[in-house]
């Protein structure tokens, strides 16, 4: 017998039409969702609790059905842990030069300017010098500050 297509449910296909709208779910932190209507006349609460999922719109408080603010939020859940399951942070402690990515290299200095010190490496292997880029030159305030601020962004949104 073949794979049979399972269709989605109707609330399913308008949650999933929801999510895909853009800027329509906004996530206060990982138990509570703001939730856009379709109409764009109101905002739905959709708050995890201890029996799952529950929704301010009349959908769910009166049919007591998981509505399609519900299904939006979790079609948004579902892509945030993928996304983050693709997420790979290179360590930051071992440097390699970047012409032949050896790992023999050895601290040649420091480059001064503007923006502080940078530490600079010379390659053994290759001769080449240079400088580890981190990603916060020209940065005004600190990697800490920075990422902290970040997280926070990304808390919200």
């Amino acid at each position: 017998m073949a794979n049979a297509i399972i269709p989605m449910e109707a609330r399913a296909v308008k949650g999933k039409a929801i999510y895909e709208n853009g800027a329509q779910i906004t996530r206060i932190d990982g138990y509570t969702y703001y939730v856009n209507s379709q109409n764009g006349h109101g905002i739905y609460d959709v708050i995890l609790g201890e029996l799952g999922w529950l929704c301010s719109c009349a959908d769910h408080i009166y049919r007591g059905v998981k509505c399609k603010h519900i299904w939006a939020v979790e079609f948004s859940q579902l892509i945030r842990k993928e996304i983050a399951k693709k997420i790979t942070i290179k360590s930051l402690h071992s440097i390699t030069c970047i012409i032949c990515h050896s790992l023999k290299i050895v601290k040649h200095g420091i480059s001064h300017n503007k923006n502080g010190d940078i530490q600079r490496f010379s390659c053994k292997d290759c001769g080449k010098r240079f400088s580890s880029n981190i990603g916060f030159e020209g940065m005004k305030g600190t990697p800490q500050i920075i990422t902290s601020a970040l997280q926070l962004f990304r808390e919200l949104a």
